[in-house]
């Protein structure tokens, strides 16, 4: 989008961008399985969620990821009773914020900007999750596939925030640190800004508009358009 302007409204992602996945490596490796294994879990439950989303279903994230859960503990010849298991998936409500997340948002609210967050999360989940944050003030929408009943990336879930937002799709930028997500955003009509934390873009996806290493940086991207 070689004209980008400011947009009226902030979306964000939640689980990897504003919240990081990084303290349940700890209990992954409490478990016995190696520290790599974080990023094998959370890809193949998102394997398994683009499944659902291309054949036009859904289920709640924590199922899909309790499932590949048993299947990296099997995997490893480790037990899969249910106090283990139990045990990681209640770190997904204990992740940490992103320390750059309460100054961007502060930022994007100077500007006069409407934010808010759209998660693959259960809405309850992610209220709980942005509330232990101490960031849930600043969003005046948050949305999850409770709502659409179909996961990112799907067209559906972004253009049923920008309904919500009331606002055309083209009046939001998608803030993310996954550029899948970031590629289903573009795709249904919303700007796009990548949240690289120093890894490089796929080039097989649609490029986003801005890219930055961390969110101060990308947020004053974003209100100096």
């Amino acid at each position: 989008m070689t004209s980008l302007t400011q947009p009226r409204a902030i979306v964000f992602d939640v689980i990897g961008t504003l919240f990081s996945l990084e303290s349940q490596r700890g209990r992954l490796i409490d478990a016995g399985l190696p520290a790599h294994a974080l990023e094998s879990w959370f890809a193949a439950s998102l394997r398994d969620l683009f499944a659902l989303a291309v054949t036009r279903r859904t289920a709640p994230m924590i199922k899909v990821l309790e499932d590949n859960l048993h299947h990296l503990l099997a995997r490893h010849h480790l037990r899969q009773d249910g106090p283990r298991v139990q045990a990681i998936l209640a770190g997904m409500g204990e992740l940490d914020v992103d320390p750059e997340a309460a100054a961007a948002l502060d930022r994007f609210a100077s500007q006069g900007l409407t934010c808010a967050a759209l998660s693959n999360g259960s809405q309850a989940a992610t209220e709980r999750l942005l509330e232990r944050g101490g960031i849930r003030m600043h969003f005046a929408e948050v949305l999850s596939i409770d709502t659409v009943g179909l996961p990112k990336p799907r067209a559906e879930v972004y253009r049923m925030m920008a309904e919500h937002l009331h606002l055309e799709c083209g009046a939001i930028l998608m803030i993310a640190a996954h550029p899948w997500d970031l590629h289903g955003a573009r795709a249904a009509g919303l700007a796009t800004g990548f949240l690289s934390r120093g890894l490089p873009w796929p080039t097989s996806l649609d490029a986003p508009d801005l890219s930055e290493v961390g969110l101060d940086l990308l947020a004053r991207r974003v209100c100096a358009l």
